[in-house]
């Protein structure tokens, strides 16, 4: 699965800091570089200067040592840099999102919360920025941050890159969520990181790749989907077309070619949709609907014309054509593919490809339907006429 890739890779970036008894969570921003909150570390702060931390890194099972790069007191902003004192250059590091969540985003994260040390994930919802004693924090919903968790990346899934850190609980004991410091103030606060993270991503290609496979799965899978019905619809067009001289009406889309233009043509608005409004929730806007549909139809009455086939001479060209823009439309509707967290497929390397070629079988039972009930409609009309 596309997201689980992504997570894993979330993990690979987490460590689990410890300064004696007190537990949380840093993440690689940069190589040998990690990012935390402030008070995740601050028993480390002494008169003398900072004291050594302790690092554990999950993905190598080892323990390491971190010192203090810098430390920012202040409890309205509460960030912290550690640099370990191991140099290990390719390591996964995460990407910072410097634009700001939307509302309802939904947030993933991965911490060492005290009553899981071995690591736990959390989903949450973003609610907005929190004006609360001139702070700097933004407030989540939905998810059980505990002691512990204070340190960790929220990745956004809509944009496939992390947009902060979380800072707080608001209620340890429930699901209440918890209040966190985006990307965009990390890096006003760290300008360094901007130089820093730009030249890892442009040489380790890995989270870039991972999060665009993210983002191809949500857009190709609507695409290949509606390809799949085109070149349902374009063989059982291609089936009846002996039978096509019963009605002038469907003359001009008797043939595989013709039909597969119409599947062209609700890619196209499926395609326009997805521009308008991402669809990680609960499907297909109603925009894929609408505007699938309108492209339909008009590339069916298109079609028409251009095989000499008229309005006045065919009234059912074009009420059937947005039929059959309307039930391919609606086939697309809702499908559990574009709900990223519970997506039935994973994809390869090479996302163009296999999306195209996954969304094409997995839905050719759906789509022939679809595509049966349109010829259907069209015999009705013959037998009756």
């Amino acid at each position: 699965m596309a997201s689980q890739r992504l997570d894993r890779l979330l993990q690979q970036c987490t460590v689990r800091l410890r300064v004696g008894s007190a537990q949380g969570t840093g993440f690689f921003v940069a190589p040998g570089l990690i990012l935390t909150c402030a008070h995740v570390v601050e028993g480390a702060v002494g008169e003398a200067g900072f004291r050594p931390v302790d690092v554990f890194w999950r993905e190598r099972n080892q323990h390491y040592i971190a010192d203090i790069e810098e430390f920012l007191a202040d409890p309205n902003i509460d960030l912290a840099l550690l640099r370990l004192t191991v140099d290990f250059p390719d390591h996964p590091c995460v990407y910072l999102d410097a634009s700001l969540p939307q509302l309802d985003d939904r947030l993933y994260t991965f911490g060492y919360p005290e009553d899981n040390p071995d690591g736990d994930p959390v989903t949450s919802g973003y609610e907005g920025e929190s004006f609360r004693d001139n702070s700097s924090f933004h407030k989540l919903k939905g998810g059980q941050f505990n002691y512990g968790s204070s340190g960790s990346p929220l990745l956004n899934r809509r944009t496939g890159k992390v947009c902060g850190i979380v800072n707080i609980s608001r209620d340890t004991t429930t699901d209440l969520g918890g209040r966190a410091v985006v990307a965009r103030e990390i890096l006003w606060k760290f300008p360094e990181l901007i130089d820093r993270q730009r030249q890892f991503h442009r040489h380790n290609l890995r989270w870039t790749i991972t999060a665009l496979n993210v983002r191809q799965f949500i857009l190709w899978q609507t695409i290949g989907g509606a390809v799949g019905a085109g070149v349902g619809l374009g063989s059982l067009r291609a089936a009846i077309a002996p039978f096509a001289y019963m009605l002038p009406s469907v003359q001009f889309i008797t043939n595989f070619w013709g039909a597969a233009l119409l599947g062209a043509a609700l890619t196209l608005g499926m395609a326009l949709s997805e521009q308008i409004e991402q669809p990680l929730r609960k499907g297909v806007s109603i925009w894929a609907v609408g505007l699938g549909t309108a492209f339909f139809g008009i590339a069916h009455m298109l079609l028409a014309f251009s095989n000499g086939s008229f309005l006045t001479e065919t009234p059912l060209v074009a009420p059937m054509g947005f039929v059959a823009g309307l039930g391919l439309s609606i086939a697309l509707y809702d499908q559990p593919w574009i709900r990223i967290a519970q997506a039935e497929a994973g994809i390869s390397q090479e996302p163009l490809t296999n999306t195209v070629h996954l969304g094409i079988n997995r839905c050719w039972l759906r789509f022939g339907l679809a595509a049966l009930a349109f010829a259907a409609i069209q015999g009705v009309f013959i037998l009756v006429g």
